[in-house]
């Protein structure tokens, strides 16, 4: 589909276009007054320049399609497009260097020396875990969170309870902190990765292999920030304020279970699991997956009845 805005496009000119483009624009931390371009803009603020202009250009269509288009039809079609580009931009890609990650390890043994072969062989183990990991977590957005997202915000002119009523199951708010909980628990992957090979820097004998496999790894890493930057930042948000929801602290004002309890707990008992840490409990990804259709199945069960 061809933009209808462009990168050197004013702020100013993309809001005449567009009058709701002044909305996106504050959703992103941009002010619409400014008289910069869209990609000065978007560089300032750390916006990825194609969901700037994807949102952008659905929220054109939007307002093209239909006169009376309320704010509830207007943040789900600003949504759809943040999951659009989040799925197109990182998951797809994410997958492929999982796939040439995995062919680069299996070639790094047959040129690395014996030291460094005990940290590649460490060093794939720790990677291993957070592939089945992300492979997961991707999954179960893919399957499970990203459509009830949609479906959250998908009746048109219901607002609160009666939002719930209609969509079956209300804000999925359980799923988005378990989602986010995810997201550091991966990033524990990457420290322990950083830690094995000091901050991924190859050896003076290091073969040009290993070179390229720490580059990769490296860049897989600022990719997956982005990412996860993207929904707790950007998505996450707004589903967690319809709930008044609020990370870290408790109903009492007290501070929540420290990370490393967290890690231990059953997201389907929300005990302390007997395997240990998610990391090595062959049924986190199912727990979690029972826990997120249970919940959401006794939802849509009480609105029936109700």
């Amino acid at each position: 589909m061809v933009s209808r805005f462009q990168e050197d496009m004013t702020l100013q000119d993309a809001v005449r276009q567009c009058p709701r483009g002044a909305s996106v624009l504050r959703r992103l931390g941009i002010a619409p007054e400014g008289t910069s371009t869209l990609v000065e803009a978007a560089s300032k603020e750390g916006v990825p320049m194609g969901l700037l202009l994807a949102m952008l250009n659905e929220a054109a269509s939007a307002m093209a399609a239909t006169d009376q288009f309320d704010d509830d039809q207007f943040q789900a079609a600003l949504q759809g497009a943040i999951i659009e580009y989040i799925v197109e931009r990182y998951h797809g890609p994410l997958r492929s260097e999982l796939d040439r990650l995995d062919d680069l390890f299996s070639g790094v043994s047959e040129t690395c020396h014996e030291d460094e072969g005990n940290v590649l062989l460490a060093l794939r183990m720790v990677f291993m875990t957070f592939t089945r990991q992300i492979e997961e977590h991707l999954a179960i957005e893919e399957e499970i969170l990203f459509p009830r997202l949609h479906r959250s915000r998908r009746c048109p002119g219901s607002r609160g309870p009666s939002t719930k009523a209609c969509c079956g199951g209300g804000t999925p708010v359980i799923a988005i902190k378990e989602m986010e909980r995810e997201h550091e628990l991966l990033e524990r992957n990457f420290n322990e990765m950083r830690e094995l090979t000091c901050d991924f820097t190859p050896s003076h004998k290091a073969s040009e292999i290993v070179t390229t496999l720490y580059e990769r790894i490296l860049r897989l890493e600022t990719e997956l920030y982005e990412h996860a930057s993207l929904e707790n930042d950007l998505l996450w948000p707004v589903h967690l304020a319809d709930e008044g929801t609020s990370y870290g602290v408790s109903p009492a004002g007290t501070m929540t279970s420290s990370a490393d309890e967290e890690d231990s707990l059953c997201p389907r008992t929300n005990r302390p699991c007997q395997a240990g840490p998610a990391a090595v409990c062959s049924r986190f990804w199912d727990c979690l997956r029972e826990s997120m259709e249970q919940r959401w199945g006794k939802m849509e069960d009480g609105n029936r009845i109700g």
